[in-house]
């Protein structure tokens, strides 16, 4: 009886724990403004950028250079959103210091291959383990339950090297997008991290409000390809299994309402 009120408990606490990290997570919200002033970044949770705000200010840079600020800007706003997510893990799951990284879109990193050992329990009509000599569990026999065993683990190695795979595409994976008038391009790596924006010089003689909701727009379009594509390729590795594509298309923008209308 101690056992199970000791498990219970354990139980209780780590659902306590992961509810609190969830909702730190869910009230993630950093704000950096960059040294010049020109530029005001806001991320929220899975360091998503959800603000971007210009002031007049960029009039003292080119398309090329406030482009570099706006990256470097939301870089560190992404850091600093990462750090206190550590701190808040470190604090909640000690154990777990991939909480993090996982929560706010990277991948497990493939595991070791499986050892391939099936000789064990699940030996055959000559082995000396639960199938035995002539016999395997619940009146199977041991050479059909050694087999079923090779098979098992044949598809646990199929499974771990289309997974190993896909995490090797998906570290170089880019997604890339443009507005409507062409001048901004947005590339974004998979799992959300901005790489880098582009911006035609024209652009910068216009209101900052207006620019900034045409950078914010298409970055938000890169996000979601990105996102799109690392979701089919996953769920490429994984199989029929699992519908990773199901759990993440509800929450991709429907097509056409991609924010162009801030513009």
């Amino acid at each position: 009886m101690a056992d199970g009120a000791t498990t219970a408990a354990r139980q209780r606490r780590v659902l306590a724990a992961a509810t609190e990290f969830g909702a730190a997570i869910g009230a993630t919200r950093v704000t950096v403004e960059s040294p010049d002033g020109a530029v005001v970044v806001t991320v929220g949770p899975g360091n998503a950028v959800v603000d971007l705000t210009l002031t007049r200010r960029i009039r003292q840079h080119d398309g090329r250079s406030l482009a570099a600020l706006i990256v470097s800007t939301v870089r560190t706003a992404v850091d600093r959103a990462t750090q206190e997510l550590a701190a808040r893990a470190r604090e909640l799951a000690p154990d777990r210091p991939d909480l993090p990284g996982l929560l706010t879109g990277a991948l497990p990193a493939p595991p070791a291959p499986h050892s391939g050992d099936t000789t064990g329990a699940a030996a055959g009509p000559t082995g000396t383990g639960a199938a035995g000599t002539g016999g395997g569990a619940a009146g199977v026999p041991g050479d059909e339950l050694a087999a079923g065993a090779r098979r098992l683990s044949a598809e646990a190695d199929r499974q771990l090297d289309a997974y190993a795979a896909a995490w090797e595409e998906l570290e170089v994976l880019t997604a890339t997008a443009h507005s409507p008038d062409g001048g901004v391009t947005a590339v974004v790596r998979a799992g959300g991290a901005l790489e880098r924006v582009e911006l035609h010089d024209s652009l910068l003689r216009g209101e900052p409000a207006g620019l900034a909701a045409l950078v914010l727009a298409t970055v938000h379009r890169a996000t979601a390809e990105a996102s799109r594509r690392m979701a089919e390729r996953v769920q490429e590795a994984v199989g029929p299994r699992l519908d990773v594509m199901a759990l993440v298309t509800p929450h991709l923008p429907a097509e056409g309402a991609d924010e162009e209308g801030r513009a």
